[in-house]
């Protein structure tokens, strides 16, 4: 694709795209394969467009219409419309801006009285609740506040004697013989208001054993509070209806959050052991790893030095007891060697004792070591200083790379606490200018 003209250097970078990415593939080709995927991308953007364009110009208007420019037609809710009155005589044109408020239409007669007899057999239907009838009450009244597929509101007034507010009957005050009383409902929406009311007989209320109990406790006890009024000393009632009473005084809910709190430790133990586990085995390698070219170097001296490997090993050892008697830091590659060290003492033989020592290290940098070792010691010493020399020169630059490594993970972690502090800086800047403003 040849392109005469580069806009704003677009062109060029993206041939170098194309050369740098797709090596093995023609320039050319990647180039318009990109461009044909970019033109047809913002055609599409540019299609969404025009739609999106023409759908917001053809979209009804959400506003009340004026039909033929002076009607105007009510909704189901009252609406306040931002209209523009115009006249023109031929010279002048004049306009006023006006706020239009358009209520709701109000109900004919012939509408309020069907609304009016809908209501009433409404309202006898749901004031019964689960009673068979009003002039036979001894369940809760059911007193509906609207009526369903209408934006009525309906207020109720009941005798609060006998009846709460929600229609549920006041046994201890209702007559052994029952009582007459009267319920009305007021009911209205837009310009309709109607008021009914409805005669009821609550009837006497069956008490059950246990209920009559319970009001027989709680009418003893108030008395007995009552008589008690002055004194320091409360004495309930003993026995009621021939029955001891026993007094239990009901304590707080316990909280057993702390029980939880133990719980859901206890449950992660397993994965907190083996976090800890697997952070003391990455501390333990990191360790070996840097303490490698120093193990090196000992051998190699110590070597050269006329020693053998028996030696070597328990002079090692014998010198890291010492400092660790001094305070010093425990080092997990003397500690295996002290093991090895051990094994020589207990009759395993050198060789072995070097292998298993390569072994327990798990680390290719002493498996390499050790087999070192174990190979000068089977065909002889000649030539093991070279060899422990070029060891030492190896692991002294395998130490610096990872030192490296561990350098960029330690940036790699300082990061979060970097944009922490970030943060709240620019909150400590910003807070205080938008509080001023």
């Amino acid at each position: 694709m040849k392109i005469k003209k580069d806009w704003f250097g677009m062109f060029s970078s993206t041939r170098e795209y194309a050369r740098s990415i797709y090596v093995r593939e023609p320039t050319e080709e990647v180039e318009k394969r990109i461009w044909t995927k970019r033109i047809k991308t913002a055609g599409v953007l540019m299609a969404a467009l025009l739609l999106s364009f023409l759908y917001c110009l053809f979209q009804p208007s959400d506003t009340q219409e004026i039909l033929d420019g002076y009607v105007v037609r009510r909704q189901e809710q009252e609406q306040s419309l931002a209209v523009t009155a115009e006249s023109n005589d031929g010279q002048k044109l004049w306009k006023k801006e006006l706020e239009l408020i358009v209520s709701d239409r109000d109900f004919t007669e012939k509408e309020k009285e069907n609304l009016d007899g809908k209501t009433k057999k409404y309202l006898e239907s749901e004031l019964l609740g689960e009673n068979q009838s009003l002039q036979h009450v001894d369940k809760p009244l059911h007193l509906p506040d609207s009526m369903p597929s209408t934006q009525m509101e309906i207020h109720w007034t009941v005798e609060d004697t006998y009846l709460s507010e929600d229609g549920s009957l006041c046994k201890e005050q209702i007559p052994k013989s029952g009582v007459d009383t009267e319920v009305t409902a007021e009911a209205s929406w837009k310009n309709w208001k109607k008021v009914y009311s409805f005669s009821i007989h609550i009837a006497p209320v069956k008490w059950s054993e246990k209920s009559l109990w319970e009001k027989n406790v709680e009418q003893a006890v108030a008395k007995q509070m009552e008589e008690q009024a002055e004194k320091e000393v409360v004495k309930l009632p003993e026995t009621i209806d021939g029955k001891k009473v026993r007094y239990i005084l009901k304590s707080d809910e316990k909280s057993y959050a702390l029980v939880y709190l133990v719980l859901v430790l206890i449950i992660c133990l397993p994965v907190f052991w083996r976090m800890q586990q697997k952070k003391e085995q990455t501390l333990r390698r990191e360790q070996l790893l840097l303490d490698h070219p120093a193990v090196v170097n000992q051998f190699m001296l110590l070597l050269g030095a006329g020693l053998s490997v028996r030696k070597v090993i328990e002079r090692l050892v014998s010198e890291y007891e010492k400092k660790c008697q001094r305070g010093g830091k425990k080092r997990y590659v003397y500690e295996e060697l002290g093991v090895a060290m051990r094994q020589m003492h207990d009759g395993v033989s050198e060789t072995k004792a070097v292998e298993c020592f390569g072994r327990r290290c798990l680390l290719q940098q002493y498996l390499r070591f050790c087999s070192l070792i174990t190979q000068n010691m089977k065909k002889g010493a000649e030539g093991m200083l070279a060899i422990l020399e070029t060891e030492a020169m190896d692991s002294l630059e395998r130490r610096k790379e990872h030192a490296l490594q561990l350098g960029e993970k330690a940036g790699t972690r300082l990061l979060f606490p970097m944009m922490l502090m970030l943060l709240i800086v620019m909150g400590i800047i910003m807070v205080p200018a938008f509080m001023t403003m």
